[in-house]
Formats: structure tokens, C-alpha cells, sequence
């Protein structure tokens, strides 16, 4: 069943896990995948790029306000009823430059995010890539769901944040059952619901709790209760959304 998730507007540092009585615990090791040290060298990569595209960008931006300085002055000096068909092809051309200004700023911007270390992700791909990692838990994991546009962030604390909220909703529901990650995005930007179905367990390790709070933090990321209700065994994780 697909659910869309609830308020997105709520605070950063919202307590809201799951429910169910908590107790004392040792902390959870998570040992990363094969893939975590991919998604490592991908962030690492993306700098790199990041930086030179950044450069040239910028480098690009002082030839379009030169390109377009020229062409004003151009126009002013046309005379409107002498040369009016070789003005109207002026002012198509400025038309094309505005164009190349959109461009130009998503080009300045995706740069300036990959110079931070950020890179273009397929939040999808990432689920089904954690999705299929070795585990304890008794059960299937689903993916479901796409985005039409990538998240920019870190594919390591992304993949972090999904291992310890699939571990929370393990506990939640005893270690067996089936497990099913929703992707999706609306106006408050992309989000990932994780479910469980199974059996309710008692409780929750506060040690598992803490974990999935702090990967959460690290990630800039919100956690809310899904369309099921803070009783359900299931949250949806915002992710954070980029500044242009």
C-alpha cells in the first residue's frame, strides 16, 4: 500500500522515531556494505569535478555579461523604422542569451554542490543498492517509488541513515517480516517511508534509537510519522532540500 507522508514542516530536531517502550541497550555496531566505500569514492569524485566545473562556470558567467553588454549597445543603436526586421532578429538573439543565463545558473549551482562534496543521486538507486545488502532480519525488503529529478547530497549518509532506520523498524517488528521503502517527492521535496510488517515486538534498543537519530542529523534530514500514524511500525525520512 503507498502512503504519502504527513506534515513536512515540522522542526529538524522533530523526537519522533517509532513508537514503543524503550529499553537500555549496547550500542549497535553497523558494519557498511562493499558498497559504502563506492559511494565514498563517488563524494570524492564529485569534489573534484565540482571544483574545475565551479572555475568554469564563473569563468563563463563574465563572457555572458560581456555578450550581453555588447549586444544592448547594439540595440539602442539600430534605428527602430530604418532596420526594424535586423532589430527584430536582435532582440530574438537576447531572448537566446536569456536562455543561456538559466542555463548558466543551474550550471553555477549543481557546480557549487558538487565542490561541497555533494553528487547527483538516484535516491531510488541508493534504496535498492541498501536494500540488497546482508543482514540479520527474517524477511524481503521492498523498494518502490522513483523521482524524476536526482538528490544532491552524500550517498554515504544517505546509505547510513536508510541501514539504521531498516534496522529500527526491524526491532519494531520482532526481526521477521517484510520490510518496504517508498520513494517519492511533493512541493516540500523528495522523501523516503520506510514500513514494516510483521509482528510488534515490545520495544526498541535506545542504543538503535540514538544511532538512527544521529545518521539522521548528519544527513540534515526530518523524520516524520507516515500516513499510518505514530502507532504504525513505519517514518518518513525528508531529506533536505538545496538552495539554488
Amino acid at each position: 500500500m503507498s502512503s504519502r507522508p504527513t506534515d513536512a514542516t515540522a522542526s529538524p530536531s522533530s523526537p519522533y522515531v517509532l513508537p514503543g517502550r524503550k529499553r537500555p541497550g549496547a550500542d549497535v555496531i553497523v558494519v557498511p556494505a562493499a558498497g559504502g566505500d563506492g559511494f565514498a569514492r563517488g563524494s570524492r569524485v564529485a569534489q573534484s569535478l565540482g571544483e574545475r566545473f565551479l572555475a568554469l562556470a564563473e569563468c563563463q558567467q563574465q563572457f555572458l555579461a560581456e555578450l550581453r553588454s555588447r549586444l544592448d549597445g547594439l540595440d539602442g543603436a539600430i534605428a527602430e523604422d530604418a532596420r526594424a526586421r535586423l532589430k527584430g532578429a536582435l532582440r530574438s538573439a537576447i531572448d537566446v542569451l536569456d536562455w543561456c543565463d538559466a542555463v548558466q545558473l543551474d550550471l553555477a549551482t549543481e557546480s557549487g554542490w558538487a565542490a561541497e562534496g555533494l553528487e547527483p543521486l538516484d535516491v531510488a538507486g541508493v534504496c535498492r543498492a541498501v536494500a540488497a545488502e546482508p543482514g540479520s532480519h527474517v524477511g524481503d525488503i521492498r523498494v518502490t517509488g522513483q523521482c524524476s529529478r536526482p538528490w544532491w547530497g552524500e550517498a554515504t549518509q544517505l546509505a547510513t541513515a536508510l541501514r539504521h532506520g531498516l534496522n529500527l523498524v526491524s526491532e519494531r517488528i520482532g526481526g521477521a517480516g517484510l520490510r518496504v521503502i517508498e520513494v517519492g517527492s511533493d512541493a516540500g521535496g523528495q522523501w523516503v517511508r520506510v514500513a514494516g510488517y510483521g509482528e510488534p515486538a515490545d520495544g526498541v534498543e535506545s542504543a538503535t534509537v540514538q544511532s538512527f537519530r544521529r545518521a539522521v542529523e548528519r544527513l540534515q534530514g526530518r523524520v516524520m510519522p507516515d500516513a499510518l500514524g505514530p502507532g504504525a511500525a513505519a517514518f518518513v525520512l525528508h531529506l533536505p532540500v538545496r538552495d539554488a
